[in-house]
């Protein structure tokens, strides 16, 4: 297949501004009622969040939201408009009516371990639920999913759970699904597979095996999809890069430059040095870097590039295949540790 003359690298700059316009403009979210992040009290332990049909309800150590609607963002300084802000709740529960948690939504509740969530329900980030209880369990319903389109790109509310579900996997959450297909699909859906995620009716030993991580604990093996070209070999960079699931920022930022080419997956590169245990973020020259394509995503005719951030934020760049096997994908950078998207366009 003749290669395309494109330039090796090509830089593509965005202004803050411009992202505000893309989320507010041309790609903007299910339109819904709008809300301040105040509630209105109902009486009995029960309010509304201003704008929506959106209720809480507390009750001794739980929290049960019902209704339709989506949960704003909340900033640190205002988490006292959430009218449970001063309670001890030990359970969270989303009913599958809530189509979206904004940001810190559910923080800082330090007694927050139980929450159940539905994979129709659209999760901002992690900030999500950060500042909970240690080692907190997420019970996810399969409702289905629901899809918003970024551009040319279906995201997901469950590609937004596995976002989620990834790092706050590091800081020892535990996912539990209806049933083991679910749960198997979501661990494998990242490299490293997301650590801890179960069945509800998984049972070992008559114990229930995210009471006792420390033995049943799973997950989390890892094996580099991305290394060091041997035509620009560095002894000293230990490259470790697999699928990760991107935050919708990401995607936005993918399809506002994506055109014609198709998302094909999203990765997290970290090259670090040996000698120093450090992150590289910048190395002195461009080095090469092979990436592997998955079998299934391998076709004639099919070229593939990735768009990587770039070392100034708002700034993305084009990599072009400098191999063009079909198998891999190699590419030259000096900013080597970001994120990436790999897209494909079919010519034959």
């Amino acid at each position: 297949m003749k290669k395309r003359k494109d330039s090796n690298r090509k830089s593509i700059r965005y202004s803050l501004c411009l992202m505000v316009l893309l989320l507010l403009g041309l790609f903007p979210m299910k339109a819904q009622a709008e809300s301040n992040g105040y509630w209105e009290s109902l009486g009995g332990g029960r309010y509304q969040l201003n704008g929506t049909e959106v209720i809480a309800e507390i009750t001794p150590g739980v929290l049960h939201i019902t209704g339709s609607g989506m949960i704003p963002d909340y900033k640190v300084q205002d988490l006292n408009k959430r009218p449970w802000h001063t309670s001890s709740i030990e359970a969270l529960r989303i009913d599958a009516g809530v189509t979206s948690v904004g940001a810190f939504a559910f923080s800082h509740m330090p007694d927050l371990k139980y929450i159940t969530i539905c994979t129709t329900t659209f999760v901002r980030n992690w900030t999500s639920f950060c500042v909970i209880k240690e080692k907190p369990v997420f019970r996810v319903q399969n409702t289905g999913v629901t899809t918003e389109m970024i551009g040319s790109i279906p995201y997901t509310s469950y590609d937004s759970l596995k976002s989620m579900g990834e790092l706050n996997s590091e800081g020892g959450a535990t996912f539990v699904f209806d049933d083991h297909a679910k749960a198997s699909d979501f661990q494998a859906s990242t490299n490293p597979t997301i650590r801890n995620v179960f069945a509800a009716t998984d049972s070992v030993n008559n114990t229930v095996p995210w009471t006792d991580l420390n033995t049943y604990g799973n997950g989390h093996v890892f094996y580099s999809e991305c290394s060091v070209s041997n035509t620009t070999p560095n002894r000293d960079y230990i490259v470790t890069g697999g699928r990760w699931s991107q935050g919708r920022e990401f995607y936005v930022a993918t399809a506002a430059f994506i055109g014609d080419y198709t998302l094909a997956n999203t990765y997290k590169i970290t090259v670090s040095s040996w000698s120093s245990g450090k992150v590289v973020e910048k190395t002195n020259k461009n080095y090469q870097y092979v990436l592997k394509i998955p079998e299934g995503l391998q076709k004639q005719g099919r070229q593939f590039r990735l768009l990587g951030v770039n070392e100034t934020p708002g700034q993305m760049s084009w990599f072009e295949d400098l191999d063009n096997m079909g198998q891999t994908i190699t590419f030259s950078t000096n900013y080597p540790s970001t994120s990436y998207a790999l897209v494909y366009k079919d010519f034959s």
